[in-house]
């Protein structure tokens, strides 16, 4: 991870932090879990529940969000998936360096949309060093709009 995505990943925990709780027991704080924890990345320290945090950067303040976010492992995502487990989604946007908006996209939500939502990537090349590994995307273009709830955004 490059120094700019670990600056922008501590400064989206700490605006969930900040500026939500938690959305399954309406409590805070929300707290980072240690780097490279397997399919999620937040928990709240009252309940236990845990979620994924992705940071996207916006080109213009006014652009709207992307079709796709690019996730990670497939393997451990599929296996939850089938085991029917679904753990929210924050999307933290930035522009100019600072956090400006967060979005959620509920477990409800990604299991009534599985199908349209998640779309594994091909594994990686022979040749790449992490040759076979294999991660998915978030196809979120395809989710009805008001499946994307906003939780915060920064007052101008």
């Amino acid at each position: 991870m490059t120094d700019d995505k670990k600056i922008q990943e501590k400064i989206s925990f700490s605006a969930i932090r900040k500026n939500v709780d938690c959305q399954n027991c309406g409590r805070s704080p929300l707290v980072a879990l240690p780097p490279n924890y397997p399919t999620v990345d937040i928990v709240c320290q009252f309940c236990s529940q845990t979620a994924q945090v992705k940071s996207l950067r916006l080109r213009r303040i006014d652009s709207g969000l992307p079709n796709i976010i690019t996730a990670a492992a497939w393997g451990p995502q599929k296996k939850r998936m089938n085991a029917g487990i679904f753990q929210p989604l924050y999307i933290v946007t930035f522009y100019g360096g600072k956090a400006i908006s967060i979005l959620y996209i509920s477990p409800g939500v990604q299991k009534k949309y599985q199908k349209i939502l998640f779309k594994k990537r091909k594994p990686l090349p022979d040749y790449n060093k992490r040759a076979g590994w294999q991660g998915f995307n978030y196809m979120i273009g395809n989710l009805p709009k008001k499946s994307l709830k906003l939780l915060w955004r920064r007052k101008h």
